[in-house]
């Protein structure tokens, strides 16, 4: 599950202004666990953002001074730089309505909702705000709603999928991930190519129409291996250049995204597991693939994600992105 949130303007000051050390493991357990499994998004004012990055500094600079500790002193400055001043913002490139002197969070919120349809997912907060979900910064751990659905990394359950509901789960998972996306999806599926049939067609067809509904600037990318197709469903073993024709076919029938499959050779390293990065914002991994939300048989009965930094995935991506195929038969495969 993916969240989207933003920061009350006095969240720095209220986290530190009682106690430092408290104030110190505060931040790195939220940003922590909020950082694995949300996007931050925020009022892109300029003025807005350069008061409230002052802020922070000051408080951050005024923190360093009373530290006598070199030890702490070491970690706030890590905890600034890796985690606050590299993720604090994420759109800066559309103006809000917001003037100097009324810029708050109720009109930094509506501000955001006009581009994110289904934000907030909560509003992370030091004070009450009724309208929404929230979580208050001071007793997180305790906040029914933080341990219901925050602190879930994975999900399991049994499913009787259709193609709209499969699209449906799809959108109501990633669908501010993918309004933030500026260049592209990829998806790693080590046996598209091998089994492909109607349930990986029609899955790629579920993820390329959520894209072409909720963003359709951005790219679709699949890479898979090339291999020999045995897939249980079809009633004979295709040939390699067979399944790339119905793949490309396929992937020509698609309006309003640009789809793209990438094919390594099979000295590749690639793990079972699936994954997908959007962007460098986020990634995650997913023990089924493009057919995760489409199946034969109309249910699924287990599915996994785990969400990541994008770093932490890129290793599985670096290797199969080396060895790409070079046979021009089985080069750009794509519908642009």
């Amino acid at each position: 599950m993916v969240f989207t949130y933003t920061f009350e303007d006095n969240f720095f000051y209220n986290l530190f202004e009682n106690d430092l050390e408290i104030g110190l493991e505060k931040t790195n357990n939220i940003i922590d666990a909020i950082n694995k499994n949300s996007i931050l998004v925020d009022c892109s004012d300029e003025q807005r953002f350069n008061n409230l990055a002052c802020e922070v500094k000051e408080i951050h600079k005024n923190l360093l001074s009373e530290a006598d500790d070199e030890i702490l002193k070491k970690e706030l400055e890590v905890l600034w730089f890796d985690k606050i001043e590299k993720n604090h913002f994420y759109i800066k490139n559309r103006n809000c309505d917001c003037d100097e002197h009324s810029c708050n969070l109720d009109k930094n919120i509506n501000e955001i909702k006009k581009y994110i349809s289904n934000f907030p997912s909560f509003v992370l907060t030091t004070a009450d705000i009724s309208e929404y979900s929230f979580i208050n910064i001071f007793n997180y751990r305790t906040n029914g709603y933080y341990k219901e659905n925050f602190i879930k990394t994975c999900y399991e359950s049994e499913l009787e999928l259709s193609f709209e509901i499969g699209k449906n789960i799809i959108k109501k998972m990633w669908h501010p991930i993918i309004n933030l996306c500026t260049h592209e999806i990829i998806i790693l599926d080590t046996i598209l190519f091998e089994k492909w049939d109607d349930n990986y067609l029609n899955g790629l067809k579920q993820f390329a129409e959520v894209i072409a509904e909720i963003n359709s600037n951005i790219k679709l990318k699949i890479i898979t291996r090339k291999g020999e197709h045995k897939s249980i469903h079809s009633h004979h073993a295709y040939s390699q250049h067979e399944i790339k024709e119905q793949i490309l076919e396929s992937i020509k029938s698609i309006d309003n995204v640009k789809v793209e499959i990438l094919l390594c050779d099979r000295s590749a390293k690639l793990d079972h597991d699936r994954f997908i990065m959007f962007d460098d914002k986020i990634a995650l991994e997913i023990n089924k693939g493009v057919d995760t939300f489409y199946s034969k048989n109309n249910s699924i009965s287990n599915y996994r994600i785990i969400y990541y930094y994008t770093h932490e995935v890129q290793k599985y991506f670096s290797d199969p992105l080396r060895n790409l195929i070079t046979d021009t038969d089985f080069t750009n495969i794509k519908n642009y």
